[in-house]
């Protein structure tokens, strides 16, 4: 019996060319049951069909996802201005380690001053690597949003034509 079930699976992948071919749905993620006795062909068709009218009532074409990404650009911090705050922090906390220690308060003014500098650079790349990978996720986001909604405007035409579709 296992083997007769092999045999015909084998027989029907080969007669309905799902070796070289996947459905519009499949390629799309959905199942399509045709409720109706429709044949392989119409089903085809059915499918072709409803995939164009999807597209041009949504705006959207899930196999062109190049088209619904647009670059993810977040606002940048400018890292010589973070720089020169971060230098101006130091400068002072530099200055006043230096007199608090009695010791030469313009060399932990400068120390200060370097050390803040840096500081402050590397806290504004790091906000922009924040900022862009935030940027980045909203944009992804925002592309499966319109996938989806292209995929309930396939639904509601390939049911209207007397298919299931999970």
């Amino acid at each position: 019996m296992n083997t007769t079930r092999i045999a015909f699976a084998l027989a029907l992948f080969v007669a309905t060319g799902s070796a070289n071919a996947q459905s519009v749905a499949g390629s799309l993620g959905l199942v399509v049951y045709p409720s109706a006795d429709q044949t392989a062909e119409q089903q085809r068709t059915d499918e072709q069909e409803c995939h164009a009218w999807a597209g041009e009532t949504t705006g959207v074409d899930p196999e062109h996802p190049e088209a619904l990404e647009t670059p993810a650009t977040a606002e940048q911090v400018d890292s010589g201005a973070a720089a020169g705050a971060g230098v101006a922090r130091g400068l002072a906390r530099g200055a006043l380690m230096g007199n608090l220690a009695d010791d030469d308060w313009e060399q932990w003014a400068a120390a200060g001053a370097v050390a803040g500098g840096v500081r402050g650079a590397k806290s504004a790349q790091r906000r922009n690597a924040q900022a862009q990978a935030h940027a980045t996720a909203e944009q992804q986001a925002a592309a499966a949003e319109e996938v989806e909604y292209f995929k309930r405007a396939f639904k509601a035409c390939i049911e209207g034509r007397n298919y299931t579709i999970t």
